[in-house]
This record gives C-alpha cells, sequence and structure tokens, in this order.
C-alpha cells in the first residue's frame, strides 16, 4: 500500500502522506511523493497533509546512514529533487500539519506557499543542527524567506524545536485552525490562491525566492552529504 496517496477533485490535488508511523523520508517515499507531485500538474492548487500526529518525521535516518555510498547519494538527490519540485511548483500548494514537522519535513512544510496547522502536543523545527548536521546553505536561504530574523538563533544555529502556537509567532506556520476546520481551511486557502492570475503568481514567487533560487541545483544534497560524513566521523573519532 502506497504511503503517498493523491485525490483531484474539482482542480484540487489532495496529496496525503501517511506511512502509519512518522512519515520518514526514505527513497520509496520520496519517489511516491514525487509522482503524486507530477500528476499534480494537472491540478489548478495541491494541499499536502500528512497523518494524525506527523506531517513528516524528516529524511530516514535509521535506513539512509545504512546504504552504500551511492544509494545514499541518490536518496539525498530525490529529496532535493521533491524540495525543489514543492518550492517552484506552478500553481499554489498548501500545507495542513496535524502533527510533528521535523528537519526535512519542516524542509517540506516551508517549501509550501502557505501553511495551516492546528493546535496539539507537537513540535515543528529545523533540528538538524542539534542532531550534528550542519544546514546546508539552500535550507538556510528558505528558513530566510519564511522565518522571523528573531529566530534565526533558536531556529538555526541552536535548532530548537517549537509547539505549533511559537512556531506561528516564528513565521514556520501562517495559521492555526482548529482540527475540525484544519482540512477545510486548507482547501480554501489554495482555492483562494488559484485565483490569482498564473503569470503574476510566478513572476512574484520567483522574486520573493530570488535568494534561495539562486542556490545552484545540487547544493542540497552535497550539503546534506557532506553533513552525514562529517557527523559520522566525529562519532568514530569518539569511539
Amino acid at each position: 500500500m502506497s504511503a503517498v496517496t493523491i485525490e483531484i477533485h474539482e482542480g484540487l490535488a489532495r496529496i496525503r502522506m501517511d506511512d502509519g508511523k512518522a512519515n520518514a523520508m526514505n527513497p520509496t517515499f520520496l519517489s511516491q511523493l514525487l509522482e503524486c507531485l507530477e500528476q499534480a500538474r494537472s491540478a489548478e492548487a495541491v494541499v499536502i497533509s500528512g497523518r494524525s500526529g506527523f506531517f513528516s518525521g524528516g529524511l530516514d535516518l535509521k535506513l539512509l546512514p545504512t546504504l552504500p555510498p551511492e544509494e545514499f547519494q541518490n536518496a539525498v538527490n530525490l529529496f532535493e529533487r521533491v524540495m525543489r519540485t514543492v518550492l517552484e511548483f506552478p500553481v499554489p500548494v498548501v500545507a495542513a500539519v496535524e502533527g510533528h514537522s521535523m528537519a526535512g519535513g519542516s524542509v517540506l512544510m516551508l517549501c509550501c506557499d502557505i501553511v495551516v496547522a492546528t493546535p496539539g502536543p507537537y513540535r515543528i523545527g529545523l533540528n538538524e543542527t542539534a542532531i550534528g548536521l550542519a544546514l546546508p546553505e539552500f535550507v538556510f536561504q528558505l528558513a530566510k524567506v519564511r522565518l522571523q530574523p528573531r529566530a534565526y538563533t533558536r531556529a538555526l544555529m541552536l535548532g530548537m524545536t517549537f509547539p505549533p502556537e511559537e512556531a506561528l509567532q516564528l513565521g514556520y506556520l501562517d495559521e492555526l485552525r482548529p482540527l475540525e476546520y484544519l482540512h477545510s481551511v486548507a482547501e480554501e486557502r489554495a482555492r483562494a490562491a488559484a485565483k490569482v492570475p498564473g503569470e503574476a503568481y510566478r513572476k512574484t514567487k520567483a522574486m520573493i525566492l530570488r535568494d534561495l533560487l539562486a542556490v545552484p541545483e545540487g547544493h542540497l544534497a552535497n550539503g546534506i552529504s557532506d553533513a552525514f560524513r562529517s557527523l559520522s566521523l566525529g562519532q568514530n573519532l569518539r569511539k
């Protein structure tokens, strides 16, 4: 059974991520997400949601370090491709969040145009540095677009995570809605955004993302690879 599914109805593509666990991003999961995104190109707008308790826990840190070097590089290349696909998607993309969004999960969330979440006992954050992984330039530029400058020290340098109410104040989220209204509001925001003339939407988005889009393709994947190598080396030196 696929961990990522899509339904397109009346011009709206609903992409749902649910692997029954943490929605950890492994090659299979990322391939399914990319396939759904390609199908969604026929839609007028897209809503990406997770499961109850987890939007996504990010890259699969249990599986990826065990992969042979070539497979590992292919996996992080695929991660970058998915993130750039969402970021540069030709129609509006809204995230509906009702659970943990960590590291790569928050990268995916921040690549969306609008993020609607629900209050709850979960955390959101770019916690890479807290687990020993330096932030790639792509992630830093993405954070600069979305986060309040006062959040940089805690959110980026210290890798702290935040409950949704604080994440809203720091810029991770655009609005909070009760769970019973989360998906309907996310769909309303997506349909409203789709009414903006497409050419104006795409040109203005490109201006907003100018510095982020200027990061050369491959830098995100290579940055992840370098961070994993540094982390592995540090762990081996401590043994």
